[in-house]
């Protein structure tokens, strides 16, 4: 696994994923909730039920801004919604780190 809960992510294009086909999904930084489960039911903003139904591992995230999820099957099939939380595989996130800033750097040569 790319992430674990608490991460902030990069979504990306790395590996392959119905995520990759949802205008506006990619280079949204979002924050790790949980892990995603099969057949769990997600509704968007206008009131639409999506059941996820992936197979490999995936994250429920969440953003500053609302997530669009474009429909595969259903009765909302090609439609895009968009969510405060969604699933999203694993293999499309990148964790996002760095050095942690501190007022006082201990590894500074004194002026």
């Amino acid at each position: 696994m790319n992430c674990k809960p608490g991460d902030l992510a990069i979504t990306t294009t790395r590996g392959r994923s119905i995520d990759v086909a949802t205008p506006g999904i990619l280079g949204r930084v979002v924050e790790v909730v949980r892990a995603a489960s099969s057949h769990e039911v997600f509704v968007s903003t206008a009131g639409a039920r999506f059941q996820f139904t992936g197979t490999s591992p995936a994250w429920v995230v969440k953003s500053r801004d609302l997530l669009p999820w474009k429909s595969g099957a259903g009765p909302n099939a090609g439609q895009v919604h968009f969510f405060h939380e969604r699933p999203v595989q694993d293999a499309v996130l990148l964790p996002l780190g760095g050095v942690p800033v501190h007022d006082e750097q201990h590894d500074e040569v004194p002026a």
